[in-house]
């Protein structure tokens, strides 16, 4: 379900909202838990980014997902 949001969120042009960086990271901790730990690296860096450009790169949110890049 998480990337089937994801889908919609990119073809509306809305990836960088909060709402969709929740999204991949949501889909990346579902990757991390079936063990697929590259799909899950990829998914946490696009949302670090994308919080980076949204949130700021000290705002608690984006360091949540640099601790899941751990």
């Amino acid at each position: 379900m998480y990337q089937r949001a994801l889908t919609g969120y990119e073809k509306a042009s809305l990836s960088h909202t909060i709402t969709a960086l929740n999204a991949i990271r949501n889909l990346g901790v579902l990757y991390r838990d079936q063990a697929k730990t590259e799909q899950a690296k990829k998914m946490f860096q696009r949302a670090v980014l994308g919080r980076e450009k949204v949130l700021g790169p000290h705002h608690p949110h984006t360091l949540e997902v640099v601790n899941d890049l751990r």
